[in-house]
C-alpha cells in the first residue's frame, strides 16, 4: 500500500513538473516573439518622434542664438545669460550658470552675481574643431559680470563617441553628439575664500524633465594617471530623466589644481522653476572647471512607446513566475 501512495505521489509531482515545464516554455517562446519585434517597431517610432524633436527645436530659436550642428544633433549657444542649449535623440537639454555667490569662510555671503540678465557676446564658432582629438563643433561666449570680472563658456559638441582627456587630466566618456563645457571666470576681484558656482538644468521643450539631481553608482570616466595622486574620484548625475552629467572635484585655480571641500559637488532640490541644481564650490581669482554633458533618449530611462514592451514585461513576469513555482516544488 505504502509503495503504490508513493508511486501516485510520484506521478502526481511529474505531472506538476510536466505542466509548469509547458507554462514555462511558452512563456519563452511569447518573450521571443515580442523581443524579435520590439527592436523594429521601436525604431521606427524612436525615428518619428526624434525628428518632430528636432523639428521643435528648430522653430523655437531666436534671435541672439547660434546653432551649429554635428551630425543629427544641434548645439545651441544663447548669447541672453550665457545659456547652453543642445538637442540630441528626441530630447531637449537647456544647461546654465544660474549664480555665483562669494561666501566669508564662515559661510555669511558676501556678494551675489545672478546671470540671466548678463548678455554674453559669441567670441569663437567652428564646426569642426578637433582640439581634443574629436572632430567637434565648437562655440565660445564671453561675458562681463557686474563686478568687472570675465566668465567665458565653451561648448564642444563631439561627433563620434570615445574618451576626452580635459584640462584636468581625468579621462572622460562621451556618446556622439556628447559634450564638454568648459566654464571660466578671470578676474574676480578679489581672492574669494569661498566661490560658489551653481549649475541649472532643465529638461524637455515644456521644462516638465528635471528631477533632483541623483548621483549614479559608476562615473562616465576615470582619473588620468598624469594627475590622479590625491585627487578624488570623478561623479556622474542623473540630473533629468534622459541625462545625465559628469563632474571632477577638480578644478583650476590660477594654473594650480586643487580639489573641492568634502561635499562637492552638491547637489540642491528641484528649484522652483523645475530646475535641477548642482552646487559647485572654488576658491582664487581665476577658475577653470571642465563639466560634460550627455542626453537623449539612449541616456537614462528607456523610453517604451510600443505595445511590444508590455508584452515584454507580461513574458518576462511569466518566466519569473515559472521559476517561483519551481523552486516551491524543489
Amino acid at each position: 500500500m505504502e509503495s503504490i501512495i508513493i508511486f501516485l505521489a510520484n506521478k502526481k509531482t511529474k505531472m506538476k513538473y510536466a505542466t509548469l515545464a509547458k507554462i514555462c516554455l511558452l512563456a519563452a517562446i511569447a518573450c521571443q516573439m515580442v523581443t524579435a519585434k520590439w527592436p523594429k517597431h521601436n525604431s521606427e517610432k524612436a525615428k518619428k518622434r526624434q525628428k518632430d524633436a528636432k523639428d521643435k527645436f528648430q522653430k523655437l530659436k531666436k534671435s541672439g542664438q547660434l546653432d551649429r550642428m554635428m551630425g543629427d544633433n544641434t548645439l545651441r549657444a544663447d548669447k541672453h545669460g550665457g545659456k547652453l542649449v543642445i538637442q540630441r535623440k528626441g530630447q531637449y537639454f537647456a544647461m546654465k550658470v544660474k549664480e555665483i555667490v562669494e561666501k566669508h569662510s564662515n559661510e555669511t555671503e558676501i556678494s551675489k552675481t545672478v546671470l540671466k540678465e548678463i548678455q554674453f557676446n559669441i567670441t569663437k564658432d567652428r564646426n569642426d574643431t578637433s582640439q581634443y582629438g574629436v572632430t567637434a563643433a565648437f562655440i565660445e561666449m564671453s561675458g562681463m559680470l557686474p563686478n568687472g570680472a570675465n566668465m567665458s563658456v565653451q561648448m564642444f559638441m563631439f561627433k563620434d563617441a570615445g574618451n576626452v582627456t580635459g584640462e584636468d587630466g581625468n579621462i572622460y566618456e562621451l556618446v556622439e553628439g556628447g559634450t564638454k563645457t568648459n566654464i571660466k571666470i578671470e578676474g574676480w576681484p578679489n581672492n574669494a575664500v569661498n566661490l560658489d558656482l551653481v549649475i541649472a538644468v532643465k529638461c524637455g521643450f515644456e521644462g516638465k524633465g528635471g528631477k533632483k539631481p541623483k548621483k549614479a553608482m559608476k562615473p562616465r570616466g576615470r582619473k588620468g594617471m598624469a594627475k590622479a595622486l590625491g585627487r578624488r574620484d570623478l561623479e556622474t548625475f542623473s540630473v533629468c530623466t534622459n541625462a545625465q552629467m559628469t563632474f571632477s572635484p577638480a578644478f583650476n585655480s590660477s594654473e594650480n589644481d586643487y580639489d573641492m571641500p568634502a561635499g562637492y559637488p552638491k547637489t540642491r532640490e528641484l528649484s522652483g522653476d523645475g530646475e535641477a541644481e548642482i552646487e559647485l564650490r572654488f576658491n582664487g581669482t581665476d577658475i577653470f572647471y571642465d563639466p560634460t554633458i550627455e542626453s537623449g533618449e539612449d541616456i537614462g530611462d528607456p523610453i517604451d512607446d510600443s505595445s511590444s514592451a508590455m508584452g515584454l514585461r507580461i513574458s518576462t513576469f511569466m518566466i519569473l513566475g515559472c521559476l517561483a513555482a519551481f523552486l516551491k516544488l524543489v
